[in-house]
């Protein structure tokens, strides 16, 4: 299957059995939150940007859809589905409809058994219901007939849900104290955020929320209103003209993301993912994150049966550092006010973006064009003479980006693509095909990609060695192996040449990066295995030279699963580093063990970690509170535990964790602003939601 977080998912996530009973409520945050595990390694800030994605899910998961009367348009809310998928289910609902039972969807071959562990959160089956003629005339797949032209699309037909509402407080509370906190922070070290959310089924969407890190001011210095960050969210959703509009904050995805893309950027193994946008091009943002998103108004409409065109518009302000002439030298993503210098870079800087997609859609053939303008109200210049590995960065204050995307459904597989200018002309390019080669057994995939050192954008996120879709010319290929329903083995291999330099390279280099994973699960027990080599070439010590940077990553995972409520899991992580003459090695040895009831769920999770240095990091998924995506980076040499607890008493649910690191070798806690009077480093965690109609 394509769809882009399954790839991810049949790799590393526990899959039900065949006797696998109704989900529940919350074990798919579970599945999620270890998808983070490959794209950790690549991204510290990933997990941040994760928590937009299991908000949208929690919105899907509040509102499961009805299969015996789901259309296409809702299945595509569903991210983990690609078309082939949706086409599979809506072929099958077609012929045998209505589904009695979930057991059902393991008849429909092109659905893997990561998708039928993840369907049950978010859909559900009424096999009491008839199907009105109607509906069953729009799911009529084009290779058995063509509806007649004059059909005319029926509004809705998930059946009405009450209005609900939703009101989250969180707060986590340090119970060690930073030297910031005496020399240099502006606020108190309490972390806590506040937030409102409406819906009305899947038509429409309300949130507000305010957000404030530890450090940061509240009622006082420049944050005289209280929350350091605000944001609001409006989305409305139709079935005429207008299908979508979207105000406030929200997220942007075109194409493969060459000239805008503002949602999350997975890893390597999530390859498909990372190419594949949602299937509308506006989202509310709905997490508390202040970066990888706009503000303003967007709307996408319905130009007839098979055309689609998207206008947005934003206006923002945006953290940078400046130069002393006042021109921004580099834009900051994250930056915690908790200083007078960071501060001083807070808001300083106006962004306004406008653009739009048209889109022309047939059973087989997707065609668009994109357009994308940006204006900053400062000049980028963002390196000076001796930051020559910036000379090709974005400098000035207007920019501009086109782009045609594609995709081809063949008979096993698909093909699709963009390519991108920017206002120089300068070109970048990305192409993919997949093949399944034998449906739920064997699925090959190959991804090109060449971007010029000249082209540059703002807002475009795409696949890539690098953070940007620039100075980057590589190939991607990939297996994806399933003999049985118990047994999976997955492979990727990527090389990248870079022709420009780059941050500590002075000079042309390459990259390359493997990984094998594979998967068995028996009976009541779930065993993972994965190994991954990253080489990367930097300079000597005296810049004469290229050497090679290694980095491997293994992982040991057994879970056994005592009881639909009991389970337990034992993992071993090991990482090794070189280059020139520095060698790092690490390891991590952790157990967790959770148990989960109707109404309550404890989780208990200890480790013990020892690496040589930073570079030998690990990384590893904990279980956190609602509205908090936790991936901690661990190294140096110490002990890590965790307890938390959940229960939900009627229309409330309450959360409470608390987190414990003490190390063993101090000189790892921190340094400057961030250095602590104790090794041992303990967190508190509350997190209180209140949901009713």
């Amino acid at each position: 299957m394509t769809g882009f977080l399954l790839l991810l998912v049949l790799s590393i996530l526990p899959v039900v059995s065949s006797q696998a009973q109704t989900p529940r409520a919350d074990d798919w945050q579970d599945l999620l939150m270890q998808v983070m595990e490959d794209c950790a390694t690549e991204d510290d800030e990933a997990a941040e940007n994760l928590q937009d994605l299991m908000d949208e899910l929690q919105e899907l998961a509040s509102h499961p859809i009805n299969l015996n009367q789901a259309t296409e348009e809702q299945l595509q809310r569903l991210p983990f589905l690609d078309k082939d998928e949706r086409e599979a289910l809506l072929t099958y609902l077609f012929r045998y409809a209505p589904m009695r039972s979930l057991g059902e969807l393991r008849l429909i071959r092109s659905l893997d058994a990561a998708t039928i562990a993840l369907l049950p959160y978010f859909v559900y089956i009424d096999p009491a219901e008839t199907l009105p003629d109607s509906l069953r005339l729009l799911r009529l797949p084009d290779q058995l007939a063509k509806p007649p032209r004059t059909f005319s699309r029926p509004r809705r037909y998930a059946e009405p849900t009450p209005p609900r509402h939703e009101v989250t407080a969180s707060a986590a509370i340090p119970l060690y104290q930073r030297k910031g906190y005496r020399q240099g922070y502006l606020g108190y070290p309490v972390r806590h955020w506040l937030r409102y959310a409406y819906s009305n089924g899947q038509w429409l969407r309300f949130g507000l929320q305010g957000a404030q890190e530890a450090g940061e001011p509240f009622f006082a210095n420049k944050n005289g209103t209280g929350y350091d960050h605000y944001g609001a969210y409006l989305m409305w959703q139709g079935a005429g003209l207008v299908r979508r509009v979207v105000a406030g904050d929200y997220k942007l995805a075109l194409g493969m993301g060459l000239t805008a893309h503002s949602g999350i950027r997975f890893g390597k193994t999530a390859a498909t993912q990372s190419l594949t946008a949602w299937a509308q091009p506006l989202r509310p943002h709905t997490t508390r994150s202040e970066s990888q998103h706009l503000r303003g108004v967007g709307a996408t409409f319905r130009l007839g049966r098979q055309w689609q065109a998207t206008v947005f518009a934003s206006t923002q302000l945006r953290d940078a550092t400046l130069w002393d002439d006042g021109s921004v030298r580099t834009f900051l993503e994250s930056n915690p006010h908790r200083t007078q210098t960071a501060m001083s870079k807070r808001h300083n800087t106006r962004q306004s973006v406008e653009g739009g997609s048209a889109r022309w859609t047939t059973s087989r053939v997707q065609l668009a064009a994109n357009a994308v303008w940006v204006q900053t109200d400062r000049p980028l210049s963002p390196g000076s003479k001796a930051d020559t590995y910036r000379k090709y960065a974005p400098k000035g204050k207007r920019f501009a980006n086109y782009s045609v995307d594609y995709s081809l459904r063949l008979t096993r597989g698909i093909l699709k693509g963009e390519v991108a200018l920017n206002q120089q002309g300068a070109v970048a390019a990305i192409h993919q095909v997949q093949w399944n080669v034998a449906p739920g057994l064997l699925r090959l995939s190959a991804i090109h990609r060449y971007y010029d050192r000249r082209y540059t954008t703002l807002l475009g996120q795409a696949f890539g060695e690098g953070s940007t879709p620039q100075n980057e010319h590589g190939l991607y290929l990939s297996a994806l192996w399933q003999p049985s329903t118990r047994w999976q083995a997955e492979w990727y291999a990527d090389y990248a040449h870079f022709p420009w330099k780059r941050y500590l390279v002075s000079m042309p280099s390459d990259a390359f990066d493997t990984q094998f994973q594979t998967r068995y699960e028996h009976g009541a027990w779930l065993l993972n295995a994965r190994y991954r080599l990253h080489i990367k070439q930097r300079d000597d010590p005296a810049h004469t030279l290229l050497r090679n940077q290694y980095t491997q990553r293994a992982s040991l995972c057994a879970e056994l699963r005592w009881s639909s409520a009991l389970k337990a899991k034992l993992r071993i992580d090991a990482t090794a580093y070189r280059f020139d003459s520095q060698r790092q090695l690490g390891g991590m040895v952790s157990a967790n063990v959770d148990y989960n009831k109707t109404w309550w769920r404890l989780t208990a999770q200890a480790g013990y970690f020892c690496t040589d240095g930073y570079y030998a990091r690990l990384f590893q998924y904990e279980p956190s509170t609602t509205g908090n995506a936790s991936f901690p980076t661990y190294y140096g040499r110490g002990w890590r535990a965790l307890a938390q607890g959940q229960t939900t008493l009627g229309r409330w649910r309450l959360m409470l964790r608390y987190a414990l690191t003490h190390y063993t070798d101090r000189s790892t806690v921190g340094t400057g602003l961030q250095q602590v009077d104790s090794p041992t480093l303990g967190d508190l965690q509350m997190a209180i939601r209140y949901a009713f109609r």
